[in-house]
């Protein structure tokens, strides 16, 4: 059994989309939508039918690999999102930023 997920762990994953939304344009949902297709690990078939993983149900491994791909799929696209260390390090104005653009998210 994995550990289930964090607190912290689920606010960085929100943190990474959030900047992704901000970056792109895309609302929260498009961007979430859209992080889950582009990922081969967050698509499973059921009776031929495609269907995307719910990160609610994902354990603290899975999460991890997630926002792993997220940062490296944004990165391969222009957009640099900060590790978990330098979030940490500088949440305050990362946190600002996103807050600047709440009406997208």
């Amino acid at each position: 059994l994995h550990p289930a997920r964090s607190l912290q762990h689920n606010k960085y994953l929100h943190v990474c989309i959030s900047i992704f939304v901000i970056v792109f344009g895309y609302t929260l949902d498009e961007s979430k939508t859209l992080l889950k297709r582009e990922c081969d690990f967050m698509i499973y078939d059921k009776n031929g039918k495609k269907f995307l993983r719910h990160t609610s149900k994902m354990d603290s491994s899975e999460l991890s690999k997630f926002i792993e791909w997220i940062r490296n799929y944004s990165a391969q696209n222009g957009c640099y999102i900060p590790d978990a260390d330098e979030y940490r390090n500088q949440s305050v104005h990362i946190d600002n930023l996103i807050e600047s653009h709440r009406e997208h998210l």
